[in-house]
Parts: structure tokens; sequence; C-alpha cells
């Protein structure tokens, strides 16, 4: 990741305004961490549910994991950028040749256990669009993320004295709704039954079910967070 030249741009991958070039592009803190997150080991996992025909701007940028991706690639954003800035492992030394051993070769032998395979039973239920799906969702909640916004509204609001509790500007709530329905949104798109739906049924569905799971996902934010203690 390279910081050295500012550019006054905007994010080749969704557009924002974009002064700083990540792994060899200029790209949002956004893009940055979702390149990071998913170019070394998701390239092949992340499937489009829609060709790979997904327009990837500001506002819709969340919705497809997979061609977010691959935009990614595409404007020239490289993978060995990141691996050039990772810690190298120290080595270890190898052990001593001119140490004795305690035990006899017999007796080690007689001491080794068989080795338990603990991936034997270790087979996902998935099938390739539950993965995707599953993906697109976790992607999704990492960009917005309302629960860390909750809980430090909680500890703003535990760090006061007793009385001006009472007096905490409600805005904080409002701004932590706002952000549950924006990732409310994504959440639906990526599901590949509800983008089948023709577009006025489309829109119906959308609506409501904006409207029923952001309920359900502030009273759990809410709970989580300690807001209606």
């Amino acid at each position: 990741m390279s910081k050295s030249n500012i550019i006054s741009s905007e994010c080749k991958i969704c557009g924002v305004p974009a002064i700083f070039s990540h792994y060899g592009v200029t790209a949002c803190e956004s893009c940055k961490i979702f390149f990071k997150r998913n170019a070394g080991n998701q390239k092949e996992t992340l499937k489009c549910l829609f060709d790979g025909q997904c327009e990837v701007n500001i506002n819709i940028c969340h919705v497809c994991s997979a061609c977010r991706l691959e935009k990614c690639f595409q404007v020239g954003m490289r993978v060995e950028m990141i691996q050039c800035f990772r810690p190298s492992l120290k080595k270890k030394k190898p052990a001593s040749s001119k140490l004795v051993p305690v035990i006899s070769q017999k007796n080690e032998q007689s001491l080794k256990l068989p080795t338990l395979n603990l991936l034997d039973q270790d087979r996902s239920l998935l099938t390739t669009d539950q993965w995707t799906l599953l993906s697109n969702l976790i992607s999704s909640y990492d960009e917005y993320n309302a629960l860390v916004v909750a809980k430090d509204f909680v500890q703003s609001i535990n760090n006061l004295h007793p009385r001006p509790r009472f007096n905490v500007n409600a805005t904080k709530v409002v701004e932590i709704v706002i952000i549950l329905c924006q990732t409310t949104e994504p959440f639906i798109r990526s599901n590949h039954d509800f983008a089948s739906l023709f577009h006025h049924d489309y829109s119906i569905v959308l609506r409501g079910a904006i409207e029923n799971v952001s309920c359900l996902g502030v009273a759990l934010i809410f709970r989580q967070s300690g807001l209606t203690e």
C-alpha cells in the first residue's frame, strides 16, 4: 500500500472521492479494505448471480462482491502488493544435531499415537450459491457494522454523569437506525430468489422486506449493545 503520492481524483472502483493510491490504483478506504480481505483466497469462491453484469458504483458496490472484486483486478489492483507489506516470520533455528536423544528409537516408536484427522468429518452442507450469499452478507455487514457504532454510543453515555444522561441527543440513535437500513438493502438484493422477481414485484417486496428486517435488526442491535438497559 503506497501513500507517497497524493492525487486529487476518485476511486477507480466505486467512484467516490479518493486521494491515495492503494495496491497500485487510486482507491477509497472501503475498496482498499475489501480488496485486501478478498483478493488472496476468495476470487474463486465469489460468484455473481447475474453473470458478471453488475454495475459497480457508490450506490450499489456492496450488492455483488464478485463483480466488485473483478473490477478491482480490472483497474489494476495487484495481490502481490498486499504480500509485500506483510511482516516476514522469523525462521526457526534448526535443532542442534549434537543433542543426545533421551529416549531410544524403540521406545519412541512405542509412544507414538495414531494421528486423528479432524478434517475427515468437516464437510460443508452449503451449496455454491449459499456460500456466495453468505459471503455477500458478511461483506455487507463488515462495511457498515452498526453494532460497533451502538456500543460506542452506549460507552459515551456511561461515561456521563447520571443527570446529563437524560439529555443525550437522539441523533446518534437515528444514525444507528440509518446504518441498519443501509445494511439491510444489500442483504436482500444479494438473495438469488429475490433477484429473480419481476420489477414490479421486486419493488414491493424490497420495500416491505427492508422495513421488517430493519426493525428486527434495530431490536437486536439495541439489545446486544445494551441500549435497552
